[in-house]
């Protein structure tokens, strides 16, 4: 399975002003700096955790399947099916949109259910994951994880030896699946 991120939402997942308010800088100097790691340490957050922040579509590719499918990114909340495709890939490339003998069981870690009969190379997902269009509508955890690590990456800048920080790496723990 291999999968892609295309964001939809434009604007950061994190406020500036708090940002700037958690690390305790009150200058602009570092402003572009900050707002760099800050989009970083989100970053690092959704790939750890498989989540997406704010709205992105997830683009996924299945070479092999069965009748339930763990999607790889949630949250898949607001069940806007009409932004799901479902579709089968034959071995030349060409894909078949499959309308039907599908439905998603939404939640925290989505799960695509296929009820019909679907051939093909590889199964193609395309769907709508995240927690909304801003900053606001992050968990405050996630926020707070977000500010805590751009803090850490914030204070080592220079060193080699920058991890997840402690508080981002509890509440990253809280949004990981359990595989299997």
């Amino acid at each position: 399975m291999t999968h892609t991120r295309t964001p939809v939402a434009t604007d950061l997942p994190f406020d500036l002003t708090s940002l700037k308010n958690y690390v305790r800088i009150d200058h602009q100097d570092d402003d572009a700096s900050l707002v760099e790691m800050g989009k970083a340490a989100a970053a690092g957050l959704e790939h750890a955790a498989n989540i997406a922040l704010l709205h992105q579509t997830i683009t996924a590719t299945f070479n092999e399947w069965s009748e339930s499918i763990s999607l790889p990114v949630g949250p898949f909340f607001d069940l806007r099916l009409d932004l799901v495709t479902v579709a089968t890939r034959d071995a030349a490339g060409h894909l078949t949109l499959n309308d039907s003998g599908w439905w998603i069981e939404g939640g925290q870690w989505p799960i695509l259910h296929i009820t019909g009969t679907f051939t093909g190379a590889a199964l193609v997902v395309s769907y709508p994951a995240g927690f909304g269009a801003n900053a606001n509508d992050i968990p405050a955890d996630l926020g707070l994880a977000i500010l805590d690590q751009t803090a850490s990456i914030y204070d080592g800048r220079g060193s080699d030896k920058i991890g997840a920080s402690t508080a981002a790496a509890r509440i990253i723990a809280r949004y990981k699946r359990v595989r299997a």
